[in-house]
């Protein structure tokens, strides 16, 4: 990668963090946080919100699906959804889903379990990609 692309990327690389970081600062507000962190690094912040994610490049309507936050740290977050998402899948995730204008950000699918009325599916944000 030429020194111009490493610019590039590192520009939208911090472009994603500060987008990630103000979507923490609104969840954060009414949200229950883990009691204990247990084996976990990063303190997990639990809301449902609504939010859309679409998979692999395709960031249109037509390609995503309404899921609602579950929980989420700086690294990455859980959502349910009554899809199913195969790990290792790559997902946009519009965080702002009321914000057309918004970015999504790029995530892989790490876990994936089955619920009552759906999927829970964890996801690490994909700050580099």
């Amino acid at each position: 990668m030429t020194n111009l692309g490493q610019h590039v990327a590192a520009g939208l690389a911090e472009e994603r963090r500060e987008l990630i970081s103000r979507f923490l600062d609104a969840a954060k507000q009414r949200s229950e946080c883990d009691r204990e962190p247990r084996r976990r690094s990063k303190q997990r912040h639990h809301r449902s919100w609504p939010m859309f994610v679409s998979r692999g490049s395709d960031s249109s309507e037509a390609a995503g699906v309404a899921v609602a936050l579950h929980n989420a740290t700086d690294l990455g977050l859980a959502f349910l959804a009554v899809e199913e998402f195969d790990p290792g899948t790559m997902v946009l995730v519009r965080l702002f889903w009321h914000d057309r204008g918004c970015p999504s950000i790029p995530a892989r699918v790490r876990h994936v379990k089955q619920m009552d009325h759906g999927f829970l599916v964890g996801c690490e944000f994909q700050l580099d990609g």
